[in-house]
């Protein structure tokens, strides 16, 4: 929310001011062991690009429930993977939780395809 408006008016280019920050956070936020040492970076680094661009296309609630949504379903995929029953149990709460948005969502866009239809009639 304070980045890309603050780079976008430090250098007036859009795609710098969705970029630069994408890929600091990623380095910064990349400090456990891989090989090679950047390519967690890297990948971070794109998906916080799609996050900058989500953010400027649909606001800063679009890209929260993004970041819940993927978070969540990682979680939920890695414990459902575990030995333990009671971890699988609540993989599975945290993976329908995952879908929640996704729910919201769908609702939502099909009260609205009713209400564009009323309004038409």
């Amino acid at each position: 929310m304070f980045a890309i408006p603050f780079f976008q008016r430090l250098t007036g280019l859009r795609w710098v001011a969705v970029v630069l920050p994408a890929f600091m956070w990623s380095f910064l936020h990349s400090n456990y062991p891989q090989e090679p040492p950047y390519i967690r970076g890297i990948e971070i680094g794109i998906f916080g690009i799609i996050a900058g661009l989500v953010m400027l296309r649909w606001g800063i609630l679009a890209t929260l429930i993004w970041h819940y949504t993927v978070d969540a379903s990682l979680v939920g995929l890695l414990l459902i993977r575990s030995n333990s029953f009671y971890f699988k149990v609540s993989g599975m709460v945290v993976a329908l939780a995952a879908a929640a948005p996704l729910l919201f969502a769908a609702i939502s866009y099909l009260r609205a395809e009713d209400l564009s239809r009323t309004k038409i009639c």
